[in-house]
């Protein structure tokens, strides 16, 4: 914080001492010559302020060990949270989309996969109840490419 008073009252005092510098210059022929000079000036005060106040950049590259591992935790536990749920989800779709077609259904479960670019693929749906062949041709109408199994 000390490192930033200090930069911003350099910057100050040097923008108000250039600003005089350019009213009292003694022609515009010498505008092209004072603009490189003053900017010169301006930004070795700013260096020489930070430098004054120890001006420390510090970036973490070996973090704690601890807090990638809370990371990975947090990580591990919201996809989770996430695929169930997606599966909620697709089990509630599923048991309204047989319900409509006029299928009873005692339960309804499905696995899914979250691939690395976010795609979401249906691996397999469970289906318990009394009419399996024809919730089984519905579902995978609806669901291509995905397995229908009785579940017990």
């Amino acid at each position: 914080m000390e490192t930033m008073k200090t930069v911003v009252l350099t910057v100050c005092v040097l923008s108000f001492i250039i600003s005089i510098a350019d009213v009292l210059k003694p022609g515009e022929k010498f505008i092209t010559q004072l603009k490189p000079v003053f900017s010169l000036v301006f930004i070795s005060g700013i260096i020489a302020a930070a430098a004054k106040t120890a001006f420390d950049i510090d970036f973490p590259v070996s973090e704690d060990i601890s807090q990638s591992e809370v990371y990975d935790h947090i990580s591990e536990e919201m996809n989770r949270s996430v695929s169930h749920r997606i599966e909620e989800n697709i089990n509630t779709y599923t048991k309204e989309l047989l319900s409509n077609s006029g299928i009873s259904c005692e339960k309804i479960t499905s696995e899914i996969n979250i691939s690395q670019d976010n795609r979401i693929s249906i691996n397999r749906i469970g289906y318990k109840g009394k009419s399996f062949d024809k919730a089984k041709g519905i579902i995978e109408d609806s669901y291509p490419d995905t397995e229908v199994i009785r579940i017990e």
